[in-house]
């Protein structure tokens, strides 16, 4: 799925309507408010469930947290957010749909995106019997130098 339109911020409120319509999705005071944090830019977004709730608090947007994770893991059942599991802990929700990479920058933690091309795989390894290959997700981990 490609990645929705970036209008001006006078019309977000209106994309936020047109664009979680067009995948069948109510559009809730809560799921507009999220929308329209998360593709405010044209930049991508890798955010956490509780790092969007703190940003959301900070503009004195009130949802619970429960709230947050609910809409996120809705988005990304309905295509708009992929999600990005970097350990068991810790997942991001990226308003980048399309297929690339991550590299992970540690202390203060950072995510980037990396062009799928930029990372050649020379093999696959053999899936075992009755599967197909969906994707592959190649995460990058890099410590910045002193």
């Amino acid at each position: 799925m490609s990645k929705p339109p970036h209008p001006q911020p006078g019309h977000m409120n209106r994309e936020a309507i047109s664009q979680l319509r067009r995948v069948n999705l109510r559009p809730t005071r809560q799921r507009i408010a999220i929308f329209v944090w998360l593709f405010r830019s044209s930049q991508s977004q890798h955010v956490t469930a509780e790092g969007l709730h703190r940003k959301l608090s900070q503009q004195h947007t009130a949802l619970s947290i429960a709230t947050v994770y609910n809409t996120l893991n809705t988005f990304v059942e309905y295509g708009l957010l992929k999600k990005i599991y970097l350990n068991s802990d810790t997942a991001f929700y990226d308003t980048n749909t399309e297929p690339h990479h991550h590299i992970v920058i540690g202390d203060p933690l950072e995510i980037r995106d990396i062009p799928v091309e930029a990372i050649a795989l020379a093999s696959q390894p053999q899936l075992p019997e009755g599967l197909q290959l969906r994707s592959v997700d190649v995460i990058l981990k890099a410590d910045r130098r002193s």
